[in-house]
């Protein structure tokens, strides 16, 4: 009886259970994005600067899932200030190989947090001290801990944190480590 079963079984052409294979396959891949953006969404509550209370919509992907690895943003829409922004964007975009966003419309609050709800990891703002010193802040999505560093250093702190290498080469030293070999 198996024997029938699997002369039936041959009988069917291939391409005939490919389409169902593929929606299975696409819905279980939709409910994997869902499961981890509902993970990552979270509202906490902040206080403003006038004190008031006031709740922060964030999406705290994994950097290296985050659609957006990095935000420019020039601290005042000046012309001085906004051309080294947009230079800025635009090395980043090419030395990172990421989507890198560039933002200078509102106020630096507001952009933050719109950065904040899309999941950017990492605000790069440039102000005017950048102009006399070569340093941008660097503001933390998680923490919103901002750390002054330096142009020429910010590429290897935004690829050491949102670049897939890096996830990887850790795996790899945690197997040799392990005496784990591939």
């Amino acid at each position: 009886m198996a024997t029938q079963q699997m002369r039936w079984l041959s009988r069917i052409p291939r391409w005939s259970s490919s389409p169902a294979t593929r929606v299975a396959l696409g819905l279980v891949a939709l409910m994997v994005m869902l499961v981890l953006l509902v993970d990552a969404y979270d509202e906490e509550e902040t206080v403003d600067v006038n004190g008031k209370s006031d709740i922060r919509t964030v999406l705290r992907l994994d950097p290296k899932l985050a659609p957006f690895k990095a935000a420019v943003l020039p601290l005042a829409k000046k012309p001085e200030l906004t051309g080294v922004a947009k230079e800025l964007f635009e090395t980043l975009q090419i030395e990172t190989n990421a989507m890198i966003d560039y933002d200078e419309t509102a106020n630096i609050g507001k952009r933050y947090r719109r950065q904040d709800a899309v999941g950017t990891p990492f605000c790069v703002t440039v102000d005017h001290q950048t102009l006399e010193d070569g340093t941008v802040t660097l503001r933390y999505r998680d923490s919103m801990k901002q750390d002054r560093v330096k142009i020429e250093d910010l590429h290897d702190i935004i690829d050491r944190e949102v670049s897939a290498k890096t996830l990887f080469k850790k795996l790899m030293a945690e197997e040799k480590a392990q005496g784990i070999e591939m």
